[in-house]
């Protein structure tokens, strides 16, 4: 949902003001960084400045490959955001690749079953089902459902 207030625009202005002061002393604190690079790149997503979310994302996902390692969980959230930005973007190319190696490294490093695994492979079932590829969809819709349920409590309102 696109910003419009008067306080939204403040919020971006803020944001930008941070940016502009990135690394003059939070060097220390890189993994703060990646965090603070990401939720500004998510906003700028959302207010449709893709290609300055994409430079932030991509930023704080190098970082956290230096922090984490490439395969692990905080990369696999990175990709599935930036895999997000490129969906949005219209590069589904892209977007598919990085959601196919989003969800490698969750299963891989969480088990199959995991709830990270399901909000991944939601995502690419949406991505298929925007493709018209809706019998690659299903099965991963069906599963994502599957570890959903079997990992909320039945009196979750999603189950």
């Amino acid at each position: 949902m696109p910003l419009s207030s008067r306080k939204d625009a403040d919020i971006v202005a803020l944001a930008n003001a941070m940016v502009a002061g990135y690394g003059t002393h939070a060097t220390d604190y890189p993994r703060t960084d990646a965090l603070h690079l990401n939720n500004l790149a998510l906003l700028y997503k959302e207010t449709n400045r893709l290609k300055e979310a994409e430079m932030l994302m991509k930023r704080a996902l190098a970082i956290d490959k230096v922090f984490f390692g490439s395969k692990h969980p905080k990369i696999a959230i990175a990709l599935n955001n930036l895999a997000a930005l490129y969906l949005a973007a219209n590069r589904l190319e892209e977007a598919e690749t990085l959601m196919k190696r989003a969800l490698a490294i969750d299963e891989a490093s969480l088990g199959p079953e995991h709830p990270n695994v399901d909000t991944i492979l939601n995502n690419l079932a949406a991505l298929y089902k925007a493709t018209s590829r809706l019998k690659e969809a299903e099965p991963l819709a069906r599963r994502a459902m599957k570890i959903m349920e079997t990992s909320s409590r039945p009196e979750h309102p999603t189950t």
